[in-house]
């Protein structure tokens, strides 16, 4: 398993890095591309391969009143990184005062604290005081030393309609409902995590399909409201699901809520935590003149969803 550091100043110094920077949101294929890039390198010369991400936004940390809603929180983070079976990381929490740094200064931290032979990062990567430094400060910083330099571009046959892949692309893709085309871009399906709470027990009273309530992170970004085939991890098992998100028009609800029909399962699940992984969008959400009709699309969504079996 990785070893993760919370700051620069405690990971290991003895042995020779390649480290691969990013803020790694979503840690779509982009992302995955310059940890490959790193792993390749350090195979080379012998050297381990160190992630150095961030969490929380920096934008969060800079201007507090704006939202962002983020393609994973600290947690799925952390697990998509140890997927890729890097040697360790380093997960930095910004503050004003790391945010304020000039490029110069946060490269120095780094050539203190690591024994750098690489660096790699995506083309768009920047950083220091008001993200002012780019890739062109790490080649003009380490020009006399022996560091391989490295920068991924955005650009992939993956892309949608030959657009760039990055997070924000992802974002408003699953805005949209574009699930499928979001996951392309990830390599991975999207998923959000949260807590079983309390519904209006609809599903189970009036329908004949319970559904469980998720209530997820303040930062994770909802796709578009609508049903959706998903699928839910709990007890180490993977069950296959229908997901409604939104107000629920036949009855008129005023908040959003996230919905879900899990198959050929039964039990209580509240107050438990749940992973909620998104395949496909089915279809908008719709208001129905009587709960008959609702039952008859429910059934229909199920149908749908079960081709994924």
């Amino acid at each position: 398993m990785m070893k993760l550091y919370p700051s620069l100043e405690v990971a290991p110094k003895r042995e020779p890095v390649v480290v691969a920077l990013g803020f790694f949101d979503g840690l779509h294929i982009g992302h995955q591309r310059v940890i490959e890039e790193a792993k390749n390198i350090a195979r080379e010369v012998s050297a381990k391969v160190c992630v150095i991400t961030f969490y929380p936004h920096p934008r969060t940390v800079l201007m507090p009143s704006e939202h962002i809603y983020l393609l994973g929180n600290r947690e799925e983070k952390i697990e998509l990184l140890q997927n890729l079976k890097v040697d360790f990381g380093v997960l930095l929490t910004p503050t004003v005062s790391f945010l304020q740094m000039s490029p110069d200064s946060f490269l120095r931290l780094l050539d203190k604290n690591l024994e750098l032979v690489g660096i790699v990062s995506g083309e768009n990567f920047t950083f220091g005081r008001e993200a002012s430094g780019t890739v062109k400060n790490i080649k003009e910083y380490f020009k006399n030393r022996k560091i391989k330099i490295s920068t991924i571009p955005l650009t992939s046959s993956a892309a949608i309609n030959g657009d760039i892949i990055s997070s924000t692309i992802i974002r408003k893709l699953l805005l949209q409902g574009q699930v499928k085309n979001a996951n392309k871009l990830l390599g991975h399906a999207y998923s959000l995590r949260g807590k079983v709470v309390h519904g209006i027990r609809r599903g189970h009273d009036i329908t004949g399909y319970p559904t469980v309530n998720l209530q997820t992170d303040s930062v994770q970004l909802i796709p578009k409201d609508g049903v959706y085939v998903t699928y839910v991890d709990l007890q180490n098992k993977r069950y296959l699901s229908v997901t409604n998100i939104g107000k629920n028009p036949t009855f008129e609800n005023k908040e959003c809520t996230i919905e879900t029909f899990i198959m050929d399962f039964q039990g209580d699940l509240y107050e438990q935590d749940i992973r909620l992984t998104f395949i496909e969008r089915l279809r908008g959400e719709i208001k129905f003149l009587s709960v008959g009709e609702l039952i008859r699309q429910i059934q229909l969504d199920i149908e749908q969803a079960n081709k994924y079996k």
